[in-house]
């Protein structure tokens, strides 16, 4: 699904979201962010030079799980797993593959199609 509005459009206006990815930008976060039940996908802009965080973390892609689809990015930490990449192919594949090995309760929501 392709934005048209929205916090930090140019971060992802590039891409074909999910349409099962809920849309969590807002004008405080240094990039965009969506939410897929229990993980917290961060997108940045495509050009590095537009990256306010470059220096902490060089990926545009940066995906974090959360021990429940019910977390709270203020109250509720990562369980430490995340994934750091400059494809979104690769996100949705590590999406995938997370999971259908891990056995998360979430793989019947699973499609990217």
């Amino acid at each position: 699904m392709r934005y048209t509005k929205g916090d930090h459009l140019g971060c992802y206006k590039d891409l074909d979201i999910p349409k099962q990815w809920e849309n969590e930008s807002w004008g405080n976060d240094t990039m965009a962010s969506f939410r897929y039940k229990n993980t917290r996908i961060w997108i940045d802009y495509p050009n590095r030079k537009d990256r306010q965080m470059d220096d902490l973390n060089p990926y545009r892609f940066h995906v974090q799980i959360f021990e429940s689809k019910d977390w709270l990015y203020a109250d509720d930490e990562p369980i430490g797993k995340e994934y750091d990449t400059d494809s979104f192919e690769d996100v949705l594949e590590y999406l995938k593959r997370l999971f259908k090995v891990d056995g998360y309760q979430l793989l019947e929501y699973i499609d990217f199609t």
